[in-house]
């Protein structure tokens, strides 16, 4: 919920977000994950669903280290916050 005083309306921001996280390894030191970045979300206020389908390949080089990019497309664009994106992640394990 968001209560901010100089917005109108502000406090009607009401938004459920599931992750429905998904990662499956495809060769040795590889992996694919689904919805580890962007959500599912649910607007309460506007009763609409933001349905993305994200995808992210990582690569872990070492104990300690991996990288990833993924990429996300909007399939139901009823809550726009965006079309689609790509977007990377460098992971440091210590």
């Amino acid at each position: 919920m968001s209560f901010h005083a100089s917005e109108d309306g502000a406090a009607k921001v009401r938004k459920l977000d599931l992750y429905p996280t998904l990662t499956q390894r495809i060769a040795e030191g590889w992996s694919l994950g689904l919805y580890v970045e962007n959500p599912i979300s649910y607007n309460d206020v506007t009763n609409k669903w933001f349905v993305p389908i994200d995808a992210m390949l990582i690569r872990r080089v070492s104990k300690g280290l991996e990288y990833a990019v993924g990429g996300a497309y909007a399939v139901v664009k009823d809550d726009p916050q965006y079309r689609s994106m790509v977007y990377g992640r460098l992971t440091i394990y210590f």
